[in-house]
């Protein structure tokens, strides 16, 4: 279909269920290589929409340098406490608010949880 000039309809039926690899950031790297035209922001909240779990897509949008997009993902149930960490360590100096944010998050996430006090 991409080969024919339809790549917006290979897009909507196709290349966002078919991407794949073993984490959500894979996943998103997938489909970029897939449709290198297509606005990176878009696909990355379509991806977050068709396959749902918003806290799971925090490296993803991380990694893409969508921080208010991450930021987002981070505030839902579902981010993990060391992903969280690890980032706020990792932009210490460079994104105040990531930063700030996320291991404010982090640490919200770790009261609320039991294994973390076990």
């Amino acid at each position: 279909m991409i080969k024919q000039s339809r790549s917006d309809e290979a897009y909507q039926s196709y290349g966002l269920s078919a991407a794949n690899g073993t984490t959500n950031l894979a996943v998103y790297r997938a489909l970029i290589r897939a449709y290198p035209d297509r606005d990176r922001r878009r696909m990355l909240l379509d991806m977050i929409e068709t396959r749902g779990n918003k806290g799971k897509w925090f490296a993803a949008a991380k990694d893409a340098g969508f921080f208010g997009v991450a930021i987002e993902c981070a505030a839902v149930y579902g981010a993990d406490p060391s992903t969280l960490l690890r980032a706020a360590r990792n932009f210490l100096g460079k994104e105040e608010k990531l930063t700030a944010t996320v291991a404010l998050l982090a640490l919200s996430s770790m009261q609320l949880s039991e294994r973390w006090w076990v």
